[in-house]
């Protein structure tokens, strides 16, 4: 994957979710269809890990920005920003 001209490796979770939120840019998603679309079915319903993951992908892709890729709408889901 390449970010404004800089190539980055991203582990098989990471970019799972970035495609996920790339094929869905036009909505936002919930931490449900996000657990559903990128994890198996052993995500315990009040688990962390959707926010675990969007941290770590931030970490990844949003590296020199004063702004993040992705939005997040509190109470809602996440949204990757159109670019």
């Amino acid at each position: 994957m390449s970010i404004d001209g800089q190539l980055i490796t991203l582990p098989r979770r990471e970019y799972n979710l970035i495609e996920c939120l790339f094929l869905n840019h036009y909505r936002v998603l919930t931490h449900g269809e996000i657990e559903q679309k990128i994890y198996d079915d052993c995500v315990e319903p009040m688990s962390n890990v959707v926010d675990s993951a969007i941290s770590k992908l931030r970490k990844l892709i949003d590296q020199n920005n004063t702004w993040s890729y992705i939005i997040t709408h509190r109470g809602h889901g996440y949204q990757l920003r159109e670019f």
